[in-house]
């Protein structure tokens, strides 16, 4: 059983045997992946709270040495809690405290529903690998994605601040900047951002524009070099199951290996220099 499922199964367990708490005493989780909320959505949430009252209980965990909790899902709900004027909340209490679990669980939940956009999701996703120690291959199966799906969705990162703002508002859709990371000018990638957006190009479109600006002879050697380093780049996560990058070109660069642990790194040391 994978860690949501176990996650999920002890939550699904303790539906029946939620308490109420005061709305004050519930801090919001810092590591909450869903950054923006639709105020349409809030309205409409804090109408039928109005109305109905909250019929599914948030789920918090106790802050060790305060009386205080913290929000691990649910935040939506809070929020429009406290917009309806609710002052005592009902939750379910996790024992469980660990950090990198909680913000599984919060991203797990959000993605299910599909409440964050793309931006938002990949963050999660950067979060997850590079400070609580998921490798790829891990966190693809936590979140049920399989890996170029989870490659593709971290490699949006890259992109110009203008690009990824039209992808979070959902101006650009995930298939159109699939075909903008083939490109590696930011002129090329801001010239191609406005093309789709003014004159509405399809992914087809998009892409056969992207092929055309990459088959220019000026540019085809570069493309192919850093398409190359992103292949072999590509190989070394799978081969040692953690984040690779590979910077540089033809001729010289540097490749940077992470790892999140002594665990880890004696791993991927032994992956690399196997025992004879």
């Amino acid at each position: 059983m994978c860690l949501e499922e176990q996650l999920y199964l002890g939550i699904s367990q303790k539906m029946n045997e939620y308490q109420v708490v005061s709305e004050n005493l519930i801090d919001t989780n810092p590591g909450q992946p869903r950054k923006v909320f639709s105020e349409d959505e809030l309205d409409s949430l804090t109408n039928s709270i109005k109305k109905y009252g909250v019929l599914q209980p948030m789920v918090v965990v106790q802050k060790e040495g305060t009386d205080r909790f913290l929000l691990v899902a649910g935040e939506r709900r809070l929020r429009a809690c406290r917009r309806a004027g609710v002052e005592e909340v009902p939750v379910v209490l996790r024992n469980e405290k660990n950090e990198r679990e909680n913000l599984i669980l919060a991203m797990v939940e959000n993605l299910q529903r599909a409440n964050l956009n793309p931006i938002e999701e990949a963050l999660a996703y950067e979060v997850l690998l590079e400070e609580y120690g998921c490798s790829q291959e891990e966190l693809a199966h936590q979140v049920g994605k399989d890996r170029s799906t989870l490659s593709n969705y971290l490699r949006v990162l890259r992109l110009p601040a203008g690009i990824k703002t039209s992808i979070s508002q959902g101006k650009l859709s995930m298939a159109h900047a699939k075909q903008l990371l083939v490109l590696t000018e930011i002129s090329d990638l801001e010239k191609v951002h406005a093309l789709v957006l003014s004159k509405g190009l399809s992914v087809r479109q998009t892409q056969q524009l992207v092929e055309k600006i990459t088959k220019n002879p000026d540019k085809k050697s570069g493309h192919r070099i850093n398409s190359d380093l992103e292949y072999l780049a590509d190989g070394l996560r799978n081969l040692l199951q953690t984040k690779v990058k590979i910077s540089g070109d033809g001729k010289r660069g540097k490749i940077e290996i992470a790892y999140f642990s002594s665990v880890e790194l004696e791993r991927v040391f032994g992956k690399l220099m196997p025992r004879r």
